[in-house]
């Protein structure tokens, strides 16, 4: 049987497990201080890549190559999940 979120936090505690970034895993970190999601007029959406642009030209932070568009791709697909996951009997992420 397959645990739901709220009862595998119950169970195990807050545990995330990260993907693998291939060696990127500073976009993890750079997710979580920008901030994971936005909060859009429905609930949580991406981070528009003109709020990603603002924050790393206030820590005075330059991007190379195409870690933007990852830590876009990263903040959408963590909105998608909270939006999946809106209910206390969802199973956990596969």
């Amino acid at each position: 049987m397959t645990l739901s979120r709220w009862e595998f936090i119950e169970k195990h505690g807050d545990i995330a497990d990260l993907p693998d970034l291939m060696g990127w895993p500073h976009l993890a970190e750079w997710l979580l201080r920008a901030g994971p999601v936005f909060q859009g007029g429905m609930g949580p959406v991406a981070v528009p890549h003109s709020e990603l642009k603002a924050w790393a030209e206030n820590i005075g932070l330059r991007f190379e190559g195409i870690e933007a568009e990852w830590l876009h791709k990263m903040s959408a697909a963590y909105a998608a999940e909270i939006n999946r996951a809106n209910g206390k009997d969802v199973g956990a992420p596969a």
